[in-house]
């Protein structure tokens, strides 16, 4: 009886050893990694989003040359070729185009448009070919004073630079300061869209 007992003691504590020996090899074994799709609330992106793609696309400028219309000493408009910096779409090339009939340096007989004081200020072009010029003077004030001659001359140098180098360009409309007046020197109509005049250009 006393030789039953040992053994099955014996037994017992085998098996008590084996489980203990058990519990402690999975304890010691590493947890396994969490799921990327489930981050804890709050934590930053593991990576960097890429970039969103720019929403505004920068304006190609190009040089182009341009026929720029002064009036001449002999009362009619004569062309000189400029180069011209703009984009390249119908509006930005019309501006362009005004501008540099202010700032290029008119080789005689021709001679400059307007006094240094004016300024082109906004210029929009309409579905229609309609494009509008607000000449401004720096500090604001009324129109040059001019004869006739050479009031036709100084509106038309604007309307047939912006008409010969710009297609799309079919009328032009010009504002004084923000204001399209009926008249800038009391002669021209300038209350109406006002197209080509090919007999004032020089042959």
């Amino acid at each position: 009886m006393k030789r039953g007992w040992a053994a099955w003691a014996v037994g017992l504590a085998c098996l008590v050893l084996l489980a203990a020996g058990l519990w402690m090899f999975a304890s010691r074994r590493p947890a396994p990694p969490a799921a990327s799709a489930e981050a804890a609330p709050g934590a930053a992106p593991s990576a960097t989003p890429a970039p969103l793609p720019s929403t505004e696309a920068r304006a190609v400028e190009e040089t182009w040359t341009a026929r720029l219309y002064f009036p001449s000493a002999n009362d009619l408009l004569m062309p000189q070729e400029a180069a011209v910096v703009s984009a390249g779409g119908a509006r930005a090339r019309a501006t362009g185009v005004v501008a540099a009939l202010f700032a290029v340096a008119p080789v005689a007989p021709r001679v400059a448009v307007f006094p240094p004081e004016v300024k082109l200020g906004k210029l929009l072009l309409l579905e229609d070919g309609t494009v509008i010029v607000d000449l401004r003077s720096e500090p604001p004030a009324e129109p040059p004073p001019s004869g006739s001659t050479v009031e036709q001359l100084r509106i038309y140098a604007v309307v047939h630079t912006i008409l010969r180098n710009v297609d799309e360009a079919k009328r032009v409309v010009l504002l004084w300061n923000g204001v399209q007046r009926p008249t800038l020197a009391g002669h021209v109509d300038t209350g109406r869209p006002l197209r080509l005049r090919a007999d004032l250009e020089a042959s």
